[in-house]
């Protein structure tokens, strides 16, 4: 591990403080509509340490916060954002409130709100595109990670500072997902396996991941049963689309938990 991405890890770690990385699955989304600046604004009024967020580049290679790459399910419109410029995305209104930001606003909003992101690649070259934002924006508190191999190893290969991640569709190994790409956090995306997917995160993953190095991230969880266990395993982060139940109870100055 290179010694920019050792110091970016330890930067995490130590933001993690005693518990895990709340981390608000596109922005607060059950809240606010998803990756909009809304649902990140409320993502961070809620204790979110860190913001998941997807990014695609448009036909002009803007790189912009979305997941789908195209907007019927969004929008009600079919347009796919590798066809379209910018300037027309830009003015579209979504379903559900907001319009879809590019990544450099999102970037602006975290350094003023003091937040980390954890950007998942969904889109040939915005992996790149995002990484080169958060340099030009000197922004330093960021994982960069994917489910396809060829978008981690794009980064790893151009020698990216920023710690990256390996997204684990249920039945594929992690370690060798790890091993091939050069992640240095795998994330396990096992939510939907079944109704306690957290057994599935035995001691014997969890010692294999600390004799070779890797950090864990797991997925988006809201279930109170499996938040209570997972909550107590030693990961590097959670995603929720609910932040708050990720983090403790805001404690008033005579001990008790306030209102």
């Amino acid at each position: 591990m290179n010694e920019a991405i050792h110091k970016s890890l330890r930067y995490l770690l130590n933001k993690r403080r005693s518990r895990p990385l709340a981390i608000a699955h596109r922005g607060a989304s059950a809240w606010a509509n998803e990756n909009t600046l809304g649902a990140l604004l409320v993502a961070n009024s809620l204790g979110a340490d860190m913001w998941e967020i997807d990014v695609h580049l448009t036909r002009d290679k803007v790189c912009v916060v979305c997941h789908d790459s195209n907007l019927l399910r969004l929008t009600g419109k079919d347009i796919c954002l590798a066809e379209a410029d910018w300037n027309t995305i830009r003015k579209i209104h979504l379903l559900g409130g907001g319009t879809i930001p590019s990544f450099a606003d999102v970037v602006t909003l975290a350094l003023e709100m003091d937040a980390g992101l954890y950007v998942e690649i969904k889109g040939e070259g915005a992996g790149f595109a995002a990484w080169q934002e958060m340099k030009r924006q000197k922004f330093s508190y960021a994982i960069l990670g994917s489910f396809e191999k060829e978008y981690v190893q794009e980064l790893r290969d151009t020698d990216c500072e920023f710690p990256l991640s390996i997204l684990i569709p249920k039945g594929h190994n992690p370690f060798a997902l790890a091993l091939a790409t050069g992640a240095n956090i795998i994330h396990p995306c096992w939510e939907n396996t079944s109704s306690s997917p957290q057994e599935l995160i035995t001691p014997e993953l969890l010692i294999r991941a600390q004799e070779a190095g890797l950090e864990m991230v797991l997925w988006h969880e809201e279930r109170p049963a499996v938040l209570e266990e997972i909550l107590q395993l030693p990961v590097l982060g959670i995603c929720s689309n609910q932040p708050e139940l990720l983090v403790p109870f805001p404690v008033s100055t005579n001990g008790n938990h306030s209102e």
